[in-house]
């Protein structure tokens, strides 16, 4: 994949298959870019088991949350899944689809899960009751919406693998991404450009993404990069 190729690229998976031969993605991020977007469907999830799996997915990314309550959260919401397969459509809350999503998100061994598919087909699905061809085709059409989605999603948290950044960690721009990663209030980025200018940071890189209007998740490059995280 050439550098044009991934900022054009609508394939998720083809854009993750690039990044793993090439080691450019850690463990961490794969799971917060899973997690982002099982997110989407979050209102899908009224399954607390469900939306546990989601919780404790994102909390063992960071280190706050033991392997052993990842796995008990996993077969729980995998259980929650095979209890409903094939009874409803997978836009429905608590569908086959969105449970198995949130379970992938909880994955031990990332080639074993497929929450990217599963949560697609969720939001392809949204607000369509009828299997019949024509709720397909408008099915098929989200689906291709909610991938490039996806794309983008993936493209916040790894930036331009191709090109590394660098800026120097001031204490108060390090203050505002600290505080937007923990309330994710991405909406923030732009103040987060101002502090960083006010300190002499001209990367224009650094400074576009941050006035972007998103989409913006945790494991945001630009976020990452102030707090030392990969």
């Amino acid at each position: 994949m050439t550098e044009a190729e991934w900022k054009s690229c609508t394939d998720p998976e083809a854009m993750l298959e690039f990044l793993s031969a090439s080691g450019r993605l850690s463990d961490r991020k794969q799971r917060l870019f899973d997690c982002a977007c099982v997110r989407r469907i979050s209102h899908l999830l009224v399954d607390e088991r469900g939306r546990k799996a989601l919780e404790v997915a994102e909390r063992f990314a960071e280190g706050q949350a033991s392997f052993g309550e990842l796995r008990e959260t996993q077969a729980l919401a995998l259980s929650a899944a095979d209890a409903v397969a094939n009874r409803d459509l997978p836009g429905t809350p608590d569908s086959y689809s969105a449970l198995s999503a949130a379970a992938g998100a909880t994955w031990e061994y990332r080639s074993g899960a497929d929450p990217l598919r599963h949560a697609a087909e969720a939001m392809a699905w949204q607000g369509l009751t009828e299997p019949g061809p024509p709720a397909r085709r408008q099915a098929k059409k989200k689906l291709m919406n909610e991938r490039k989605t996806q794309a983008a999603l993936l493209r916040d948290i790894v930036g331009n693998p191709f090109k590394s950044q660098a800026v120097s960690h001031l204490p108060s721009a390090r203050d505002v991404a600290l505080d937007i990663y923990r309330s994710r209030a991405f909406d923030k980025l732009p103040q987060l450009a101002d502090a960083l200018e006010k300190y002499g940071c001209n990367n224009a890189k650094i400074l576009g993404h941050c006035w972007l209007p998103g989409p913006h998740v945790r494991g945001c490059w630009v976020v990452d990069l102030m707090l030392g995280r990969e």
